[in-house]
């Protein structure tokens, strides 16, 4: 166990959003957005691992019994669930029906953030990045956006999520954490 290339995201995100999906069961907008500030925390973090991980071919390697549907063990395979109870519970724009393609698209937005961020040091010069946490929260806010029946909901939810994160994150020494979500529209 613990050998696909997504355990140690999984395993290092895992708490935090475990915890959080039970805080905020009521709130999608809210469980969307602290797995994906724990995918952008695990970067942040580990930017090393993170490389090897997503941006490194590596060999093939099957996983042992049980690993490729555990979402313990598979960061995809918990993206994909959570897609899907956010498809299941009519949060999701009703033209999208796919999944599979939803979690993948997903997965390529947030990636896309988290690839230009690791490169920051050698485009410097030919780049104005603004601020991570700036980017981080926009690429966040474009996708939900995009995806959710309600954008607008899902935009508020995300910034409260964020705003809150970043109180947390200050007082936890620039840890990217997951706070609880004030429940009040």
């Amino acid at each position: 166990m613990g050998r696909s290339p997504s355990s140690a995201l999984v395993m290092g995100g895992a708490a935090t959003i475990g915890v959080v999906a039970a805080a905020l069961q009521f709130i999608p907008g809210g469980v969307f957005a602290c797995a994906g500030l724990a995918y952008l925390g695990f970067a942040e973090q580990y930017p090393d691992h993170y490389r090897l991980m997503f941006m490194t071919e590596l060999p093939p390697t099957p996983p042992e019994e049980g690993e490729r549907d555990d979402p313990a063990h598979n960061a995809y395979v918990f993206l994909r669930g959570l897609v899907d109870e956010l498809m299941r519970g009519g949060y999701l724009r009703e033209d999208l029906t796919d999944v599979e393609l939803v979690a993948q698209t997903v997965w390529a937005g947030v990636h896309g953030a988290v690839a230009l961020d690791l490169i920051v040091p050698k485009s410097k010069h030919w780049l104005d990045f603004r601020e991570r946490s700036q980017r981080y929260a926009a690429a966040l806010e474009m996708v939900s956006r995009s995806i959710a029946k309600d954008p607008g909901e899902f935009a508020r939810v995300l910034r409260r999520t964020i705003a809150q994160t970043e109180k947390s994150r200050a007082a936890a020494g620039r840890r990217w954490r997951c706070g609880q979500v004030d429940r009040r529209r």
